[in-house]
């Protein structure tokens, strides 16, 4: 057997190997940085235990020393020491982690006496600030680490935030050191706020772009009152890396954006010049720039037309002078009015509308997570003072107050959500209209809603832009809010003899133009949330003052609803109703109204009782699962029945008291509208004949569907033996050419001989054209005349002298 002999000379070979990794091992890195902002301290010499840094200067730092792991002493001694106990000013002891980085920060005062006070009561003796476990060298090579001190001895506890809105540091107070804060290698934006973290102190500009995968120490330095200091250096934020050497002064900012708001149509693009310098180039209408840093100061800011090349005079719209911006203030500049103010309607305030600039600087940018945070500016020059009215139960709340020309509110935080609001003015006499604001698509983000245009048509030149409301956010986006509507459908019932032809208006504007007694409009939009003023008057009329009904309507956007017109204007000229309901003009509403069936086999009919001297009914159509009428009384909607899509149904019209007395039969053919619904509405008089009813038109029920289109349900035709029940063939109904730009013919077949009337309809349920048609047993054709008409969808109908209507689509296309 063989052994090894070991000499001391090899042990003492592996000895001193494994003495050296020891040594490696146990090494740890320090970087200290000179932040004394005292006088007497500008330069000072550091000692670590024995070994002199000589002459470090206030805002320097050493770069990374290796030394040790376990116990040292740092001293900062008189700049003319001649070693580490010569005029020692302070003497600190640190203890140092194996394998660990840590940074030294010499913060304080020599003599606190001779200056102000901490305002939070810390001590501001001379102090080593210090902090392990610093990381050298983020992994992400798109990230830097930041170590943030507080080192303003005259400074309360402050915020520190990266914009928009991330919290670095919470109530951070002077000698405090954050650690390990990471944040992404771009130039970033770092506010200094009061410790609540609402109010911007101050505003800086940190190129992280430069310092990827690096570590950097940002430290407040300085005094805040520099003259009650002994004059010292100037409160601010520096940062220095690991290399050392002089502290990096971060520059401070000021944030502006701005809004292109004129809506002078001669100005729709514009550019924006600070000292001479151009800032915005060509910003449209209504269209906003992003944030923009602009360094504290005083600027002459000018506003030129689009592709100016200097600010003279020929291109200068408006020029303000000795504009203040104070670093940590967010701007945000309406470009408002217009050039020339002798061709725009006055402000009802008298406010001035000339073309300028308004600012506020109290606008915030990024909000809080899972809130909105809006202000509201009236920027509309011929507007009043208007409120911002938050539509919900039980009442409405103010979000912006008595906002005149020019202002911008404060600020209010709103939940995610849809935020449903109007706009008014202050003395709610005049509304605009509400919108709908959909808040969680902006969460954590600020903004404002601003009205833009003229308020109205009328002392403003036709090519101003109209009213609008927009909403405007901190990164420039600027969006459109849609205007609220709800839906409607009106129906003429009023059989009283004087209104058989009727004007509507609608907020004192003509809407429906001679609308025919038992006509109907599409659904049409009719403003939500704000108070729809409908006023019937004669036809003929010349405006709204004529009329001889007005009924004011608030709907809301959710649903859909009918509107029916009926009952008579003088009600002792007519049968009084059996019931004893009051048969007085009025308009009727029903607040769910359909265009579709729940199920696509079915046909949903609504019922209306709408004639005045007909007694409490029931309808229940042959072989039909439900009522169409159940005891409904004049002026009662009965809510919807399904029914079976099928032709000739049986609508037998009887006495809610005695459903075996019978009043009125027709038939209803429902078969082609399959999947639709539709209003039922009971027409005319029981004693249509009787001279109390002024020889109205005689009970019918008709049923409207939501493209307008009005069908009776007729009483039957007598039996001849080859079983005719109709007049006219409906199948034999045609129009060529459909579409058509010029003309029409007509072309149908009648059973016997029979007078007709044709009408033509538009969309909005005016009668457009009427004229009699007497018809030949055999085909008939008749030649319409469309030259004048519009492009659009018509309504042709047909009526023969027993009431039977047959109906038909025409498309104008031009």
């Amino acid at each position: 057997m063989k052994t090894r002999k070991i000499t001391l000379f090899t042990l003492s070979a592996i000895a001193g190997v494994l003495a050296s990794i020891t040594d490696v091992v146990a090494q740890s890195r320090l970087q200290i940085i000179h932040n004394s902002a005292a006088v007497s301290l500008d330069t000072v010499d550091v000692y670590v235990d024995d070994t002199k840094i000589e002459n470090v200067n206030f805002r320097r730092a050493t770069g990374l020393l290796t030394l040790s792991a376990g116990s040292h002493t740092i001293n900062v001694n008189d700049r003319n020491s001649l070693d580490s106990g010569d005029m020692v000013l302070a003497r600190f002891a640190v203890s140092l982690v194996n394998s660990q980085s840590h940074i030294a920060i010499i913060n304080g005062v020599d003599m606190p006496s001779n200056y102000v006070a901490n305002p939070d009561g810390r001590s501001t003796d001379v102090q080593l600030t210090f902090r392990s476990n610093t990381v050298l060298s983020p992994s992400n090579s798109a990230q830097t680490a930041l170590n943030i001190v507080h080192g303003v001895t005259d400074a309360p506890g402050v915020d520190i935030f990266v914009r928009p809105n991330t919290l670095l540091l919470n109530s951070v107070r002077y000698g405090e050191v954050s650690a390990n804060t990471f944040a992404s290698s771009v130039s970033t934006l770092i506010d200094v706020r009061d410790s609540n973290g609402l109010n911007v102190i101050n505003t800086y500009i940190a190129p992280l772009q430069a310092f990827a995968k690096k570590s950097l120490v940002v430290f407040a330095s300085g005094f805040i009152d520099v003259s009650n200091n002994q004059n010292g250096k100037a409160f601010g934020l520096y940062a220095v890396d690991t290399n050392g050497g002089d502290a990096i002064a971060l520059s401070s900012t000021a944030r502006i954006q701005f809004v292109h708001n004129s809506p002078d149509y001669i100005i729709d693009t514009v550019d924006v010049w600070a000292n001479g310098v151009k800032i915005v180039n060509d910003l449209p209408f209504r269209k906003a720039t992003a944030m923009l840093n602009i360094a504290q100061g005083t600027y002459d800011i000018t506003v030129t037309k689009k592709f100016s090349i200097d600010t003279s005079a020929a291109v200068t719209l408006f020029k303000q002078s000795s504009y203040l911006v104070e670093s940590g203030k967010t701007y945000l500049a309406f470009i408002n009015g217009v050039v020339d103010t002798t061709q725009y309607a006055t402000n009802p305030s008298g406010i001035d509308r000339s073309f300028k600039i308004v600012a506020s600087n109290s606008y915030k940018e990024g909000g809080t997570p899972g809130q909105v945070e809006l202000s509201f500016a009236n920027g509309t020059p011929d507007a009043p003072a208007l409120d911002l009215n938050e539509i919900g139960l039980p009442g409405l709340n103010k979000i912006g107050n008595d906002i005149a020309y020019g202002m911008v509110s404060p600020s209010l935080s709103l939940g995610a959500g849809n935020t449903l609001f109007n706009v008014t003015s202050a003395d709610s006499t005049i509304f605009k209209a509400a919108y709908k604001l959909n808040t969680t698509a902006f969460s954590g983000r600020t903004g404002v809603v601003f009205t833009s245009g003229v308020n109205e048509a009328i002392g403003n030149p036709t090519p101003a832009k109209s009213f609008g409301l927009y909403v405007l956010f901190s990164e420039g986006s600027v969006v459109e809010l849609s205007m609220l509507n709800s839906e409607v459908q009106i129906v003429h019932n009023s059989a009283d003899v004087t209104l058989d032809t009727v004007d509507v208006y609608v907020n004192n504007v003509l809407t429906l133009d001679n609308f025919a007694f038992r006509h109907a409009t599409p659904f049409v939009n009719l403003k939500a949330y704000i108070p729809q003023v409908v006023a019937i008057a004669p036809k003929g009329s010349n405006s709204s003052a004529e009329a001889v009904f007005t009924k004011s309507l608030l709907l809301d956007s959710s649903t859909l609803y009918y509107a029916v017109a009926s009952g008579v204007l003088n009600p002792s000229n007519y049968v009084v109703n059996p019931d004893g309901k009051t048969i007085g003009f009025e308009l009727y509403t029903f607040k769910g109204a359909r265009k579709t069936a729940t199920a696509s086999k079915n046909v949903d009919l609504l019922y209306f009782h709408g004639a005045t001297d007909l007694r409490k009914t029931t309808i229940k159509g042959s072989g039909q699962v439900q009522y169409l009428s159940k005891n409904d009384s004049y002026g009662g909607f009965h809510g919807y029945g399904i029914h079976t899509a099928l032709d000739n149904v049986l609508m037998e019209v009887t006495d809610a008291n005695n459903i075996d007395s019978v009043l009125y039969t027709g038939f209803a053919n429902l078969a082609s509208h399959q999947g639709g619904a539709g209003l039922v509405f009971a027409s005319g008089f029981a004693k249509a004949n009787s001279v109390t009813n002024q020889n109205g038109d005689t009970l019918v029920l008709f049923v409207v569907w939501p493209d307008g289109d009005v069908d009776s349900i007729a009483p039957p035709k007598p039996i001849t033996g080859i079983e005719e029940q109709s007049v006219l063939n409906q199948s034999s109904l045609s129009v060529f050419p459909n579409p058509s730009s010029t003309n029409a013919t007509i072309t149908v077949q009648a059973i016997t001989n029979t007078s007709s009337t044709i009408t033509l309809v538009d969309i909005a349920g005016r009668t457009i054209y009427t004229d009699s048609w007497k018809m030949s047993a055999g085909v008939n054709t008749y030649e319409l005349d469309l030259v004048n008409l519009t492009s659009g969808l018509y309504f042709l109908k047909i009526t023969t002298s027993d009431l039977q209507q047959l109906t038909h689509k025409i498309i104008v296309s031009k």
